[in-house]
């Protein structure tokens, strides 16, 4: 949380949702632009669900910034989540 913290702080116009699995649906935000949240339910894989609907309403909005489609970028090890956000548009790493 601490490196994606200082990143958003050094850009600007950076904004990160980090998302854990965790048994309560919650969010906080540590900065304006950084915002943490956990999932809530039961199973495995529950962040994976809530990373997804992200991707999903972003597509659906057509985010837009100075004319320009806003890049979504998922860091990831999880093989399935970096092919199905990689269909919703996000870069992956």
């Amino acid at each position: 949380i601490e490196r994606v913290q200082r990143l958003t702080e050094l850009h600007p116009l950076l904004s990160a949702d980090i998302v854990f699995d965790g048994p309560d649906d919650q969010h906080w935000s540590e900065t304006e632009s950084l915002r943490v949240w956990f999932s809530g339910g039961q199973g495995s894989d529950r962040a994976d669900g809530r990373i997804l609907e992200a991707l999903q309403a972003q597509l659906h909005l057509g985010q837009r910034f100075q004319g320009q489609d806003v890049a979504c970028f998922v860091v990831t090890e999880d093989r399935d989540l970096r092919l199905k956000s990689q269909a919703l548009k996000a870069m992956v790493y």
